[in-house]
């Protein structure tokens, strides 16, 4: 035989497991040809000098096909030539693609997502991450992750085609997948990633987006998402009738205008000093739901009235209320209410209802009568909470059924004419607790601080039908008698 081919395709040496994929097939195509007895040259390289060993190695790219024609002779003699056609496929898996069934990368509902290949797959599902709310930047807190490495991936889950589904959570997740194709000679696509958060509860109030968006984008779209959030609570439970169970969260000051009617439950969560303020007429109606209140400061803008006429201002007699509530149950949770009052003014009037205040602090200063709750065979827990109420006259609880629990909190009285509560036909737990009576704020010396070891009659009437369940360690600070 005069000549002899040599064909074929090696891997580079560089194919190191933690290289990107595209790094770990660098192929060479390599054509050898020896023989002592003849002399070779490239047919379309005739200035190039007769040799009797021809090494030609080709990098043409992914896909080529070349027909090489190589000259023979025998010392200065011609004797033919010898042609071969090389085709070389050097292309990578095609990148897997995945298919979702939601095109946003934030989700209120839960996400399916389809894989599949002609090759075969390795995918690997990240930890899920419950996402936290970051107040500064008003966004949820993402770590940074890295890719996994081609390791991590190979010990992956190895499969055909792929159905999987993120759920929803009562908190956001955010969900991360990775995946890689490997052909049957173990050539490696590029990693393909996909990431997306669910979030079925979370929704943001933020009032100071309204007069930014209005100017920068008219088609704004509110969802309640941190991107996206709606401008009032009025606006967000309007949107959100048919959902039970939501969490909303207020950045920055909302001011309700019209009086809200709500019949679903929700928590309203405060950020960075997040305020909540109520016009002069206006009341939340609560009614067969369940509401809690955290990191709330509650105003409410009474002294408009002032200004305005006297008829206006003679209406005020009427008790004014700042939640009426029936067959609910509402939670206040590190709230602070704040309120100045020209008439009557007590802050619920419920019946069928529960009432909790943890780690709460009420302040109220009205001109004529001032109350707390007024409660109708209804339950109120006051526990860790500050109590304040100035006004010539008032009464801080009224109770006709149900029960009243305070526990380790202190109820301050300002006024002439003041009693901590009217109980009839309810049940009663004090534990732990400070009562504070002087005439007026300004009016604080000579107080003197004594256990508590029979509840005074003249800041308690407790009828005979009401049932004690407990009295102890309470202490009372009043006025000494002269």
């Amino acid at each position: 035989q005069v000549y002899r081919w040599m064909l074929f395709l090696e891997k580079s040496n560089e194919s190191s497991t933690e290289k990107k994929p595209s790094e770990t097939r660098a192929f060479s195509t390599k054509l050898s040809l020896s023989n002592p007895d003849f002399l070779f040259r490239l047919s379309d390289r005739p200035e190039s000098p007769l040799v009797q060993s021809l090494f030609i190695s080709v990098l043409e790219g992914e896909f080529f096909s070349k027909r090489i024609s190589i000259d023979v002779y025998d010392g200065n003699e011609f004797i033919g030539s010898l042609e071969k056609t090389i085709s070389v496929n050097r292309s990578l898996p095609k990148k897997p693609e995945f298919i979702s069934s939601t095109k946003s990368f934030y989700s209120r509902e839960a996400v399916k997502l389809k894989l599949s290949h002609n090759e075969s797959l390795y995918y690997f599902v990240d930890e899920p991450e419950i996402l936290h709310f970051d107040d500064k930047t008003a966004s949820y807190q993402i770590a940074e992750k890295k890719e996994p490495t081609l390791a991590e991936l190979r010990s992956g889950y190895k499969t055909k085609g792929l159905e999987i589904e993120f759920p929803t959570h009562s908190e956001a997740v955010l969900y991360r997948i990775y995946a890689i194709a490997e052909d049957s000679e173990g050539n490696l696509s590029d990693i393909a990633s996909y990431e997306c958060i669910v979030d079925a509860n979370q929704y943001y109030i933020d009032p100071r987006k309204k007069t930014e968006q209005s100017a920068k984008n008219a088609f704004y779209l509110a969802d309640g998402s941190p991107d996206f959030p709606f401008f009032s609570l009025e606006d967000a439970l309007k949107k959100l009738s048919n959902k039970n169970g939501i969490h909303l969260h207020l950045l920055g000051n909302d001011v309700i205008q019209n009086t809200l009617q709500i019949n679903q439950d929700f928590s309203l969560i405060g950020h960075n000093n997040a305020e909540l303020q109520l016009d002069s007429d206006v009341y939340l109606e609560v009614k067969d739901a369940k509401l809690s209140f955290e990191s709330v400061f509650f105003t409410s803008d009474f002294q408009k009235n002032s200004k305005q006429s006297k008829e206006k201002i003679s209406s005020l007699a009427f008790q004014k209320s700042l939640f009426s509530l029936s067959d609910a149950q509402v939670l206040f949770e590190n709230c602070d209410f704040s309120f100045f009052h020209l008439g009557n003014f007590v802050l619920a009037q419920a019946r069928n209802s529960r009432l909790d205040f943890y780690h709460t602090s009420f302040v109220l200063d009205a001109n004529r009568e001032a109350g707390f709750i007024s409660l109708v065979d209804s339950e109120c827990n006051v526990i860790s909470s500050n109590i304040v109420l100035s006004a010539p006259r008032g009464l801080m609880f009224s109770l006709i059924g149900g029960a009243l629990n305070l526990y380790e909190s202190k109820f301050s009285l300002f006024g002439e004419n003041f009693r901590v509560a009217d109980l009839l036909h309810a049940q009663y737990f004090f534990v732990g607790n400070e009562f504070f009576q002087s005439p007026a704020p300004a009016n604080v010396l000579g107080m003197t601080a004594s256990p508590m070891r029979e509840i005074p009659l003249d800041l308690f009437y407790i009828d005979f039908s009401s049932k004690q369940k407990a009295v102890v360690d309470n202490t009372l600070i009043k006025k000494d008698i002269e």
